[in-house]
């Protein structure tokens, strides 16, 4: 085997295999009994990356300690709703990626933009959390439906 193959081969692979310690991964639920719910809208117009963060207090701030990956599929930008378990009186926040603009093409350049928004709340135990980007977090009751189809601005005026 070519030694130049080999050692290509060999360095990806290391790369690689380093790189899944970089990425966020997948959340997994809460699943203690007082577990708080947090629900985010994720809007066509608005698709992209969901993160979940998690923050510690360290003296007079807060530390990011663990970030999560909610939305499994980049390539899916489909409106969806995110439900998972979070646990109580930990401070998170919810961070979307996503195109603010559709792109701008001149004659020589295509210009994207992005939009970066950071959600944050200090969850309660039993509580239910409905997130939506450019409106922020609103506290709803357990049994007030939320679909893909939820109009933000209604919920937003709804609940203060």
């Amino acid at each position: 085997m070519n030694i130049k193959l080999t050692l290509a081969v060999l360095i990806s692979t290391f790369l690689l295999s380093g790189c899944s310690a970089l990425l966020p991964l997948n959340y997994k639920s809460y699943n203690g009994k007082d577990a708080a719910t947090v629900v985010i809208q994720q809007r066509e117009e608005q698709s992209g990356m969901l993160y979940i963060l998690f923050y510690e207090k360290k003296g007079e701030c807060y530390d990011r300690i663990e970030r999560f990956q909610l939305s499994p599929n980049m390539w899916d930008m489909s409106k969806k709703l995110i439900v998972q378990k979070v646990p109580p009186g930990k401070l998170i926040a919810i961070q979307q990626i996503y195109n603010a603009k559709d792109p701008v093409v001149t004659m020589t350049t295509s210009t994207t933009y992005t939009g970066v928004q950071w959600i944050p709340i200090i969850s309660q135990p039993g509580k239910r959390y409905y997130f939506a980007v450019n409106y922020g977090v609103r506290e709803v009751p357990a049994g007030y439906p939320i679909s893909v189809n939820t109009a933000p601005a209604q919920v937003f005026s709804e609940f203060k």
